[in-house]
């Protein structure tokens, strides 16, 4: 028998116990893996890390990076029934379309549709990550949590008061915009996605470098169409 990672084994052994019975805290997950905690924890801060496992409080999820590999075998994954939806509108608008989800406290790019138009375009890197408070996103996803997921989000925001009164400006609009915030010349507009009609997990945005950006906003119904597209695809 060929030698193996023991490493590498009990890291595997921690993902699939999260993926099955998941989610699960650091002291559940080592109990049913019959591992010690503090090799778990290290385990878990690497699969963290790298987008494998989400974590919700003191609990771990699967993560984005496995729903993004899943899309290669699995044709009914939200990233994959949302992909097509999110070209099509890439292509109308000429412009970057991007699918964030909530993780722990951050909004990851889990999938993108960059158009080929213009020379001049916005690429952002999947598995990416950013706090939820910053830019339109993040913003979507974040202003519709509850409201003690969101004073825990903001414990280090500052100032608090400017990012609720945005957080309000999002849930009136049902819309969120980004000027120059994660990135210099890149400005942004998002919507939240109601997985199964109810809970946001997701944000679809469109992304324009600044010598586009005048009139962003005229893309909005295309934007809202495209985000209404994905969630009667992925509740299906």
């Amino acid at each position: 028998m060929a030698e193996i990672s023991s490493t590498g084994d009990q890291m595997l052994t921690v993902l699939e116990t999260v993926a099955r019975q998941g989610p699960l805290s650091t002291a559940d997950i080592a109990s049913v893996c019959g591992m010690n905690r503090t090799v778990v924890h290290r385990l878990l801060s690497t699969l963290h890390a790298r987008g494998y496992v989400s974590k919700f409080g003191k609990a771990f999820a699967i993560g984005p990076v496995v729903a993004q590999l899943a899309t290669y075998g699995d044709t009914y994954s939200f990233q994959r029934l949302a992909l097509p939806i999110m070209q099509r509108l890439a292509g109308a608008c000429g412009e970057t379309v991007v699918l964030h989800r909530l993780d722990a406290e951050n909004a990851v790019v889990v999938e993108q549709a960059v158009s080929d138009q213009h020379l001049v375009r916005v690429q952002h890197k999947p598995g990416s990550r950013h706090a939820l408070h910053l830019g339109a996103s993040g913003r979507a996803i974040l202003a519709f949590q509850s409201g003690a997921f969101i004073d825990k989000s903001l414990a280090r925001a500052e100032p608090k008061e400017e990012v609720l009164a945005l957080l309000e400006t999002v849930r009136d609009k049902g819309y969120a915009v980004s000027r120059n915030e994660l990135q210099q010349g890149v400005h942004g507009m998002a919507l939240p996605i109601r997985s199964g009609g109810q809970t946001v997990q997701f944000s679809l945005g469109l992304l324009v470098p600044v010598l586009r950006a005048e009139g962003i906003e005229d893309y909005l119904p295309a934007l809202v169409e495209a985000r209404n597209d994905i969630e009667k695809a992925t509740m299906s």
